[in-house]
């Protein structure tokens, strides 16, 4: 998991969210392993990059994993050691565990309820529709088409790049 320098105490609200990219042919059959990030879904061997991003739209921290692994089993997992005040997020992590959580945590939630929720449950309209800046980061990071084909054959070498691609959309969108 790769986490940006970013003091814990700058952060009032975090989005989070993923995203899908699929891998091309040559991206597995590396010698020794090494792709303990390629599952395997109905469109071929896919990847996927889960982000938190802080309230301007900069990646905070991201995480690898299979393509067909659930957004909502990972998000625990990218929010230890982030202190925050609002998580926003889409309706895939509309889970009773990360309500719980977040609550132990004196965190707001403002996640739209999933439609099979026997009660939904009301969420703040006015910032979830801020939520569109992480979907805005991931459309710049699929401009790099080194990401988006995912033609790099190691975990390591593809979550180099991810890093790279983060960085650089984080100096551009730096005051």
């Amino acid at each position: 998991m790769f986490t940006a320098g970013v003091p814990e105490d700058a952060l009032e609200t975090v989005m989070v969210d993923a995203t899908i990219t699929k891998a091309q042919r040559f991206a597995s059959g590396a010698r020794g392993g090494g792709e303990e990030d390629l599952g395997r879904s109905r469109g071929g061997l896919t990847t996927k990059i889960h982000a938190l991003v802080d309230g301007r739209g900069r990646p905070v921290c991201y995480m690898l994993t299979p393509g067909q692994a659930a957004d909502c089993r990972h998000v625990q997992t990218l929010l230890e050691g982030v202190s925050f005040a609002w998580l926003i997020g889409d309706r895939a992590y509309d889970t009773d565990a990360l309500r719980v959580w977040c609550a132990d945590h004196t965190v707001e939630v403002v996640i739209s309820s999933k439609r099979n929720r026997k009660v939904p449950i009301p969420h703040d309209q006015v910032r979830y529709r801020t939520r569109h800046r992480v979907e805005n980061l991931f459309s710049r990071v699929k401009d790099y088409t080194r990401i988006t084909l995912r033609k790099d054959k190691t975990s390591r070498s593809y979550a180099g790049f991810v890093s790279l691609a983060f960085a650089l959309i984080n100096i551009q969108l730096c005051p």
